[in-house]
């Protein structure tokens, strides 16, 4: 009997299939895709390399685990560098609004009025105010 030929009196035995594995990969693709999000391709980059993980059963990783697991690491530093960039650009923003000499003379109120315009263009009162909230009698209860 020849290597190659298959025996027809043994029944074909599927290969089993590690969904884990498939499930990492899927969700590896899922946090590279979603990188315009910012912070969603952290937690799906953590869980794909969790199942990722989880697929080895003890044994050798199978290639869609160890694929899926470099995807959601990818998807993860991406996501990470992403938020902490947009972070970074908005408090250099937000410090290079205030003025430095103006800092001498501020009080709290002051300061943070002068950040909350630079960000939402109005006063942290006025945005208290939106939300039906009396900023000076909410402070009166906090003195």
């Amino acid at each position: 009997m020849d290597y190659y030929q298959q025996n027809n009196r043994q029944p074909y035995i599927r290969p089993e299939r590690n969904t884990m594995a498939t499930a990492s990969l899927i969700l590896g693709v899922a946090s590279l895709v979603m990188l315009c999000t910012g912070i969603l391709p952290i937690p799906l980059g953590a869980l794909g390399v969790l199942l990722a993980v989880l697929s080895r059963r003890g044994g050798r990783m199978p290639q869609p685990g160890g694929l899926g697991c470099a995807l959601s690491c990818a998807g993860m530093a991406g996501g990470l560098f992403l938020t902490l960039a947009v972070y970074i650009t908005m408090l250099i923003g937000m410090i290079g609004s205030i003025d430095p000499s103006d800092l001498q003379n501020m009080d709290r109120s002051d300061l943070m009025n002068q950040m909350m315009e630079s960000l939402y263009g109005s006063e942290y009162k006025e945005l208290f105010r939106q939300y039906g909230i009396d900023y000076d009698a909410l402070m009166d209860q906090m003195n």
